[in-house]
């Protein structure tokens, strides 16, 4: 055996064992120059890779690939850094180049895997996991990952089944617990859930993850002290204090912080949370009305749907009605009588249910270009996979976004309809079996407003400022009886996690979710749409390249 011989295979039993210092200590730039091998760069850059130093690894990939484009581990590392850098597309080439050059690795198939999941190709993930188990069945990561996939798919039993297969195989890996624990949160099978995530905390203590997701639990169940704890636990643990999630337990600990101070606005928070599960609303589309401008810009440019904050929604009545009901200002005065305080608002998104794609009123109401009634357009999209997007963008930061959970930050909502009167009346179309429980829980919220004092009397400003802060969180799911007819559903977000763009010119702040091209399952065109063959022409032609083809409708309903 010659020298380069005797070096390559002790490098590779290195990285075998996962020595990868070693192998840098003992492959110098001198020792690389003098052999010149694509192997020997090969190997360096696995190691420099499996460090997470990924410029280096980039480096000593591309001189290895420059020796030899046949390389396959080498391929392999160039894919590895496209997946880094989120460029799916040039990912999954290497990875195929690594297998194609006889990389016939368990790990490059996890890895190629993985890349379909981010691009929600689960049948694909599925075998290439699947492959990478036939190649190594003592590899434990993929087995997990398949727990994953079926978590997102809701096949729970195999999901559970896979986690515990990996469980067996890696017993001492974090992770492989948190994602069991979200399969059992999911089911909302909450002991079970604590388990787990307790046990991957004993796995690996300073795993942020399972802390975040006990906040969470804790905090759903309402046990407080136990929420705080962990998040404040999960907050010191974790190395991204710009992520979304830290963002978001920074944001929870405040919440707990005002409930544990005043006992009577987290009753009323308690409450508001049974206000807006009652009007949750699922269903496989929803439909939004918009400018023809504004439809242009999502179907044909591709950009991003926007929330307005409620402050800034076309109607000024908007979020007024609730206060009506309870009979406060929707701005309670602070100790100067002679200023009101100003209270943030959620950000707010206005659609119909599917069957209204084609309404009248609707058209006459939102369906405008301009101040043009009937020339607009209704996209309808499909519910579940927007909130899949706006999930992945929140998540997109995270180290183990599977298992990792975010409940309640946006959620599509019922709107009810207010009868005035002396009788308490609320109309929910759809739901009409809920309206009782509605009306008690309102009669119930307004007692508890009523009765709600701040602890301290410099605290007055503060604390009825997150008093009306609270109530706004529900304040757009209630409009008068007259609107009724228009099954309105309501798409509300705090906005933690997400950046706020400020137009200084109009004002205006919004922020901006997810292209919805992908999402479209129907657009219908306005009974006053000018040119509308024209219009539904470029739709489609426009949709149809991606191999996108949503059912176009040009309405004729009789509009004068």
């Amino acid at each position: 055996m010659d020298e380069l011989e005797k070096l390559l295979k002790d490098i590779q039993q290195l990285n075998g064992i996962k020595d990868y210092e070693k192998v840098i200590e003992i492959l110098p730039v001198s020792i690389l120059e003098k052999h010149q091998n694509d192997e020997l760069y090969a190997e360096i850059a696995q190691a420099y890779l499996m460090l997470k130093n990924f410029d280096l690894c980039s480096d000593f990939t591309d001189i290895a690939l420059s020796l030899n484009f046949k390389n396959p581990k080498a391929n392999y590392c160039k894919g590895a850094i496209f997946a880094v850098n989120n460029d799916n597309e040039k990912a999954i080439e290497y990875y195929r180049r690594a297998i194609e050059f006889n990389f016939n690795s368990s790990v490059v198939y996890n890895s190629l895997g993985n890349i379909y999941v981010r691009m929600n190709s689960y049948n694909e993930a599925i075998t290439v996991y699947n492959k990478a188990i036939e190649i190594d069945s003592n590899f434990a990561s993929p087995y997990s990952n398949l727990g994953r996939v079926y978590f997102k798919t809701h096949m729970y039993d195999k999901s559970i089944e896979f986690y515990n297969k990996a469980i067996t195989i890696d017993p001492q890996n974090s992770n492989h617990y948190n994602g069991l624990g979200s399969v059992y949160f999911e089911q909302k099978i909450y002991d079970r859930a604590i388990e787990f995530y307790n046990k991957s905390i004993e796995a690996e203590v300073d795993n942020s993850s399972p802390y975040y997701n006990l906040g969470l639990i804790y905090f759903l169940n309402m046990d407080y002290e136990k929420s705080l704890q962990n998040y404040e636990r999960y907050l010191e643990l974790e190395d991204s204090p710009t992520s979304n999630f830290f963002q978001l337990a920074k944001a929870r600990i405040i919440e707990i912080k005002k409930f544990l101070l005043n006992e009577k606005y987290k009753d009323i928070s308690e409450l508001v949370n049974k206000i807006s599960e009652l009007l949750v609303f699922k269903d496989e589309c929803i439909t939004h009305y918009t400018g023809l401008s504004v439809a242009k810009a999502l179907i044909l440019d591709s950009s991003k749907f926007r929330l307005s904050e409620g402050a800034f929604l076309n109607d000024t009545s908007e979020g007024r009605e609730l206060y009506h009901y309870l009979s406060i200002s929707i701005s309670k005065k602070s100790q100067d009588t002679d200023s009101v305080l100003f209270a943030q608002r959620p950000f707010i998104g206005s659609f119909v249910t599917e069957t209204k794609h084609d309404d009248l009123t609707l058209w006459r109401m939102y369906g405008k270009e301009e101040k043009d009634e009937a020339k607009g357009c209704a996209i309808t999209i499909n519910m579940e996979s927007l909130l899949k997007s706006i999930k992945d963008i929140l998540t997109l930061d995270s180290s183990n976004t599977d298992s990792t959970r975010i409940d309640g930050e946006f959620t599509f909502y019922r709107v009810a309809y207010r009868k005035s009167g002396n009788e308490v009346k609320f109309i929910i179309p759809g739901a009409e079996d809920k309206e009782t429980t509605l009306k008690n829980y309102m009669i119930d919220l307004a007692k508890k407003v009523e009765k709600f004092t701040p602890t301290k009397e410099d605290d007055l400003y503060s604390e009825n400022k997150d008093l009306i802060e609270r109530l706004n969180e529900i304040a757009y799911l209630f409009k008068s009886v007259e609107y009724q007819h228009e099954n309105e559903i309501r798409l509300v977000v705090r906005g933690v996690g997400f950046e706020k763009v400020i137009d200084s010119i109009s004002p205006k702040v919004y922020i901006e979710l997810v292209p919805i091209r992908p999402l479209i399952r129907k657009i219908t065109l306005g009974p006053k749409v000018e040119k509308a063959e024209e219009w539904a022409a470029a739709f489609y032609y426009s949709l149809d390249k991606e191999g996108l083809q949503p059912c176009i409708h040009i309405s004729h309903l009789p509009y004068k």
